[in-house]
């Protein structure tokens, strides 16, 4: 059987034939991983974990990481630090029309990354996502308090501190990916460019602009290194 992984900060998704891929918080992967596959199946992964990375290889030896064991399916024009989850949305999100595409990915953190329509990497930018801006807040500010979930709201004006912070987070973060991706769009003169979101925190943060949501581009750029 195939078999996807995808190892964030905070929790790790996986994807099996047949089935939709799940995700499940690194507090609890520890008990579950020993028993999620089978030693005879095929497993790809892309990891930031570099805490929980050695536990897929002892529990699963003939796991191999894109981007290590095997080539990026994109040919990559920036460092090669750059995180294989965002090359490998990047080229989910390539894969839905074979062109030039941006694709934002909003979790812990957030990241927007372009490919132009020969397929290469061109990069992109990293940000704080919602849970880490209001940590940072709270830590740096000592009157402002922890918020956590961060609901998001198509509001512009706070009345007390909690709803200030919330409408912080929620309009900063769409302004930002708003204008970041009007600049490439620029940048490279086609207003055209299409935009994918995925992550966590996409489809409640990033709704108000209308982008398409595709929950898995991650595992589809994984899927298709196979």
């Amino acid at each position: 059987m195939k078999v996807t992984l995808d190892l964030g900060n905070s929790s790790f998704s996986f994807w099996k034939e047949g089935f939709s891929p799940d995700a499940i918080p690194w507090g609890t992967a520890e008990t579950q991983i020993p028993s999620l596959f089978n030693v005879n199946d095929l497993i790809l992964y892309c990891s930031v974990n570099r805490q929980f990375e050695p536990l897929i290889k002892h529990y699963y030896p003939q796991a191999k990481k894109v981007g290590t064991d095997l080539p990026y399916p994109l040919n990559i024009k920036v460092s090669p630090s750059v995180g294989g989850d965002r090359i490998l949305a990047a080229y989910g999100g390539y894969l839905q029309n074979r062109s030039a595409t941006i694709v934002v990915d909003c979790g812990t953190a957030i990241t927007l990354d372009f490919v132009n329509a020969q397929k290469e990497f061109l990069g992109g930018l990293i940000f704080p996502g919602p849970r880490l801006l209001s940590t940072i807040l709270h830590q740096e500010c000592s009157l402002l308090p922890y918020i956590y979930p961060v609901n998001p709201t198509e509001r512009f004006l706070g009345k007390t501190t909690e709803e200030a912070i919330t409408i912080g987070i929620s309009q900063g973060l769409c302004g930002l990916v708003d204008r970041v991706i009007s600049g490439i769009r620029k940048e490279f003169q086609n207003p055209e460019i299409p935009v994918f979101t995925t992550g966590g925190a996409s489809e409640a943060f990033l709704k108000p602009l209308g982008f398409p949501f595709v929950p898995d581009l991650i595992h589809q750029g994984l899927r298709a290194c196979f």
